[in-house]
């Protein structure tokens, strides 16, 4: 039996509900299926399908919290430029409030 219909159907259905799919199709160094797919926000989530072991296995990944303080000028820059440098001093007399992403 095969997962390679199933596949299919989650990257359809990955791209119906707004995620951007990365990757479909047959790593061509081994034996394997996989789906990767992105959505805004930092979610992504992967599927491989591996027939010699009859496996299918998967994870997703989202961001877990947030720092609500966090200056928006700061995050829309390093969006623009990548994360290049270190974060400012931390304030050791009050930890920031961390909020789900």
């Amino acid at each position: 039996m095969t997962a390679l219909p199933a596949l299919r159907g989650v990257r359809d259905r990955l791209k119906v509900k707004g995620w951007r799919v990365t990757e479909y199709g047959k790593n061509k160094q081994i034996e394997e299926w996989s789906v990767r797919a992105e959505r805004d926000g930092g979610c992504t989530i992967h599927l491989t399908w591996e027939p010699e072991f009859q496996r299918l296995s998967g994870f997703v990944s989202a961001p877990c919290a947030m720092d609500p303080g966090w200056p928006e000028e700061k995050e829309e820059q390093e969006k623009e430029d990548g994360y290049s440098g270190s974060y400012d001093e931390p304030d050791l007399n009050s930890p920031p409030v961390l909020t789900p992403a």
